[in-house]
């Protein structure tokens, strides 16, 4: 299950000084404040939760199925930037009994759990792209290169600058939104294609996509 668009269909610019702490303020992800089962930045990085940045941002639905199947969880993401970052969010609502979280930590895996996925080509000018894969639990897996055969998976030393918040709601009919937020520099971005720095083009080619190969009902 996945969808793509225009980079100018899915960012907005915010200036950084208007982070905050603030996992009470969760925008438009269904999520109900009281209910959030609060994470920790599980790379110990050195922001604050964002939530507050993407009050405003329009979602991008996940709901185009190429490959056919009957299982389309609600799904969605954000993407938005400022001069040193993206700040990436996605949110999958699904019944509790067809939620797969096995993986830990960096995994090669994370797509056979529960799974949302962000692909993007950084340059325009470049044929590299890079994926970033999470589950409900934070795990993740991110890999750069320019096909699906031979890319360079990366490792904890790799992605130590990055900040990644897990969380989830409860919500009624045993359901449950989790979603994933994470705040990816430019500087990361930059080391990925062996570069001095990284400026982002207006329009990226990329996909979101919800899926999981080993789940209840794999999709």
């Amino acid at each position: 299950q996945s969808t793509s668009s225009a980079a100018s269909d899915v960012y907005k610019r915010r200036k950084q000084t208007t982070i905050q702490s603030a996992e009470q303020d969760i925008p438009h992800t269904g999520h109900n404040a009281d209910k959030i089962t609060k994470q920790t930045n599980i790379l110990k990085g050195n922001f604050d939760f964002p939530g507050s940045i993407f009050r405003d941002a329009k979602p991008l639905n996940i709901d185009m199925q190429p490959w056919g199947g009957t299982y389309a969880p609600s799904s969605r993401a954000w993407l938005l930037k400022d001069n040193s970052n993206f700040y990436l969010m996605m949110s999958s609502l699904e019944q509790e009994s067809c939620i797969r979280s096995v993986q830990k930590g960096l995994s090669n895996d994370v797509y056979r759990d529960s799974c949302l996925e962000f692909f993007f080509k950084p340059l325009l000018s470049r044929d590299e792209y890079i994926n970033f894969e999470f589950n409900p639990s934070g795990a993740v897996h991110i890999a750069v290169g320019i096909g699906r055969e031979n890319r360079h998976a990366l490792s904890d030393t790799d992605i130590s600058c990055l900040n990644i918040w897990p969380f989830s709601c409860s919500l009624p009919g045993e359901a449950l939104r989790w979603s994933i937020c994470a705040v990816i520099p430019f500087s990361f971005i930059a080391s990925l294609l062996g570069a001095d720095s990284y400026s982002p083009p207006e329009l990226h080619p990329g996909n979101f996509y919800k899926c999981g190969e080993a789940t209840p009902v794999p999709h």
